[in-house]
């Protein structure tokens, strides 16, 4: 996502900083009392161990009429990154999806795979222009 809040908050979306904590979370009824505590507790909030990736999430508010959000993917989307432990069949089906995309939308969203740091608690994104730690 582009770093244009203006842009970005038009269309509903709002960046947010990820809290990393120690315990998991503990969600209570009372919980949904308070929207902001909410997304806090259960979209922004991951374990002290994944504090090094200095996660920032896009949270879209309002009603939409279905779970399935769309967006602008030419004004929005520029890469997608799949997890380490993406398996090869699926990452395939990833490649044929964002190509079809390209193709459709004539867009240049590129993709990435992660890849754990051999002998550390960290992972880079080879050839990612911002994520890999050994191109830099």
């Amino acid at each position: 996502f582009p770093m244009n809040l203006e842009s970005m908050q038009a269309d509903n979306f709002h960046p947010m900083i990820v809290d990393y904590v120690e315990k998991y979370p503990e969600i209570t009824g009372q919980v949904f009392q308070n929207s902001g505590a909410t997304i806090r507790k259960i979209f922004l909030q991951k374990s002290k161990e994944w504090e090094y990736e200095k996660e920032c999430r896009i949270i879209r508010y309002g009603y939409f009429g279905t779970e399935f959000q769309t967006y602008e993917r030419g004004k929005y989307l520029s890469n997608v990154i799949a997890g380490m432990n993406c398996s090869n069949e699926y990452y395939g089906e990833l490649e044929l999806a964002i190509r079809d995309m390209n193709a459709q939308l004539g867009t240049h969203v590129e993709l990435y795979r992660a890849k754990k740091i051999p002998n550390h608690y960290a992972i880079t994104v080879p050839n990612h222009p911002r994520l890999d730690v050994y191109g830099k």
